[in-house]
């Protein structure tokens, strides 16, 4: 719960409001905004995100970015 709140905060510190209902709905972000939110993730929670990760398709909704930051601390 930690982290989905964290994520919260990062998302609406960029305009992006997140509702509980809307975790698996679709975002649309532009390149700029999903690069300034991986960095701010990466920030956040000191962690490095690969490459290989970074997929706009592989990150498309709330729920995802939650998944990911919890992989990331496996």
């Amino acid at each position: 719960m930690e982290i989905e709140n964290k994520l919260k905060t990062i998302f609406h510190n960029m305009g992006i409001y997140i509702d509980q209902e809307d975790y698996t709905e679709e975002l649309e972000l532009e390149s700029l905004q999903f690069v300034a939110l991986i960095i701010a993730i990466e920030k956040e929670f000191m962690v490095r995100i690969n490459d290989d990760i970074l997929e706009v398709k592989e990150l498309a909704n709330f729920k995802d970015y939650v998944n990911l930051v919890e992989k990331l601390y496996e």
